[in-house]
């Protein structure tokens, strides 16, 4: 213990500031990690990608704060050391500027931005403390520490404006409308791809067609009535049954989004961006050249004070890391799918940037949705464990997202054009085509509050299964797969209702499922379900798995708008998310405004 307390009171604050390089490396390289698409079949490992995410965010600025305030403490004999120490100092005003792939965690860090700016001038003083203090006569080291603090001061600033800047979703959509590409096919078209490279290339298309639609989605967070333009129409469209692509388009502006609400993207891309970045960049290669000239000239010196050849390696590390960072920060930003439309949109040539793009797999790596969903144990299992059912995660079955999809096609169909009627049904839809009596369907269904119909559907469901089971109905493959959907769905609302509750719209009260379960046993929807002979038994369970669908848009819809961009935080979103995307999507190009041109009509605002 005690030669931990020594080397502790010796290196304390080396080992400091090399934690916190190791913080900034992990905020650098998780959010990008954790988007990329090896971790679809590892849900364990996303799950621990989010909790070092959330510690080294945690711990990077509180690991600055006190090795700045350690340094202002300590003393040194050693002039040169005293100096190092100032320049640790700027490096560590640097790290607190963050990284380019996460500036919050969470939305409410938008909301602190006036937090972190007086966190800012806190530090700033610190920092502008320790430096003259340190202060010695090589002016080398000098210059190093006030180049690199100005530049920490221009990062922090940089990360203010950010924070500030996506504390408006208005601004945020504003920011959107303004970089909207062309409406006509004038995007940059990538060289011709090799045959291995299809599906890259595929990507790179998917990424151009989700720009083209990323305003009308922006839109729906604020509550802005943006229409289709003819040519995003036209893409949805043309795509209308390809339910791999209209998925995968819905996926990519969520990831769009989350780089304008929890990332630096609104700064990166703007003249002002670029120079910094280059700046930056420049700047920590002259110091970082300069010092190892410096240490390799002056090596003898720099073992006569104590610390010796650590504190020269500690610095070249910082150097090396920040160097590491800001490279990969401003190669990047140069292949950011944002820059390839910045370029088109002013009309310049992007082929070289495509190029990149794709010699990295940019597209096809950094994109993907997971593909988890929430589940919970059985509803006719919550009674028996009291409450205490515990919640997991799974990846959900493509044919789950197709019959999702495709039943959201049909509510589009069936609802008539009547935007109403479908962003309120709760089951109305297709219970209409179980012949269910109207009275019925009101009294149970649409007079009754969304948590309660909840529960009477997900009793209901779970004994039409059930009953599915005991008359051996599930022999064929589709049968088979239309069990399997309804119970994902149902145990993933299960989870909402449990775990997320702000995914849902009020009210939302536990105490009501236990007396539902209770009261509604003899339900006579379900003595419908089971006596009418007029529909197939399969035809019943695509309705059952139907109303499913329409609950789920519906909770969707009348959610808040900020729990939808709150969970964008984890980089991919809800799938309640994409469904609610989609079925705004497919009803406004199915039925398009009367003269199919209109653009963005922006209210509400």
């Amino acid at each position: 213990m005690g030669g931990v307390v020594e080397v502790w009171s010796k290196h304390g604050i080396q080992i400091t500031v090399l934690f916190s390089l190791v913080f900034q490396l992990l905020l650098f390289a998780i959010p990008i990690a954790r988007r990329h698409s090896w971790l679809e079949k590892r849900k364990h490992l996303a799950r621990l990608n989010n909790l070092v995410l959330w510690l080294a965010y945690q711990l990077a600025d509180t690991t600055a704060i006190y090795a700045l305030g350690h340094m202002a403490i300590s003393s040194s004999p050693s002039g040169e050391r005293r100096q190092l120490m100032a320049l640790w100092a700027a490096l560590l005003l640097v790290h607190l500027g963050g990284q380019d792939t996460i500036t919050a965690y969470a939305l409410e860090d938008n909301r602190l931005w006036k937090r972190h700016l007086l966190t800012l001038l806190v530090q700033a003083a610190g920092v502008f403390y320790v430096i003259p203090v340190n202060r010695g006569s090589n002016p080398r080291l000098s210059f190093a520490a006030a180049l690199m603090s100005i530049l920490g001061v221009v990062k922090f600033a940089e990360r203010i404006y950010v924070l500030r800047l996506s504390e408006d979703m208005n601004k945020v959509f504003d920011l959107v409308s303004w970089l909207e590409p062309p409406t006509t096919e004038t995007y940059t078209r990538p060289v011709a791809p090799t045959q291995q490279e299809d599906r890259n290339e595929q990507e790179e298309q998917a990424l151009k067609l989700a720009h083209h639609l990323l305003e009308f989605s922006m839109g729906k967070f604020i509550d802005a009535e943006v229409g289709l333009s003819r040519y995003p129409r036209s893409i949805i469209m043309e795509h209308y049954d390809d339910n791999g692509t209209l998925y995968n388009l819905v996926e990519l502006q969520l990831s769009l989004i989350h780089d304008k609400l929890y990332t630096k993207t609104p700064a990166i891309h703007t003249w002002l961006g670029c120079l910094i970045r280059a700046f930056s960049w420049l700047a920590t290669a002259v110091i970082g050249t300069m010092l190892v000239f410096h240490f390799v000239r002056s090596s003898s010196s720099s073992r006569n004070y104590s610390g010796g050849g650590f504190d020269a390696a500690v610095t070249l590390t910082l150097l090396a890391g920040a160097f590491l960072l800001e490279t990969a920060s401003l190669l990047k930003a140069a292949g950011s799918t944002w820059t390839v439309q910045i370029l088109d949109r002013r009309g310049w040539d992007g082929r070289m940037v495509l190029w990149f793009r794709r010699l990295v797999k940019a597209a096809e790596c950094n994109r993907s949705w997971p593909g988890f969903i929430g589940a919970n144990v059985p509803v006719s299992e919550v009674i028996k464990c009291d409450w205490g059912f515990s919640s997991s995660i799974q990846k959900i079955e493509p044919d789950t997202k197709w019959y999702v999809l495709n039943q959201i096609r049909w509510m589009v169909y069936l609802c008539r054009g009547n935007e109403e009627q479908l962003r309120t049904s709760r089951g109305e839809l297709w219970l209409q085509r179980l012949s269910v009596p109207p009275q019925l369907i009101q009294n149970k269904i649409t007079n009754s509050e969304f948590d309660e119909s909840f529960f009477i559907w997900s009793f209901l469901s779970k004994n039409f299964v059930k009953y599915g089971s005991d008359l051996d109905l599930y022999s064929t493959d589709r049968m088979q797969l239309l069990r399997d959907a309804i119970k994902q769905i149902s145990g993933y609302m299960d989870y909402l209702l449990k775990e997320k509750t702000h995914m849902l719209p009020p009210p939302v009260r536990h105490r009501r499922k236990y007396d539902n379960l209770v009261s509604k046993e003899n339900n006579e929807i379900y003595d419908v379900l089971i006596s009418g002979d007029e529909l197939t038994m399969e035809a019943k369970m695509e309705a059952v798995l139907g109303v499913w669908v329409e609950m789920l848009c519906y909770a969707a819809s009348y959610c808040n708008r900020e729990s939808h961009a709150r969970e964008l935080s984890n980089g991919s979103g809800e799938f309640v998310t994409i469904v609610w995307l989609l079925r705004a999507a497919l009803f406004k190009a199915f039925y398009p405004d009367d003269d199919g041109t209109q653009e963005s009509a922006r209210t509400n605002r």
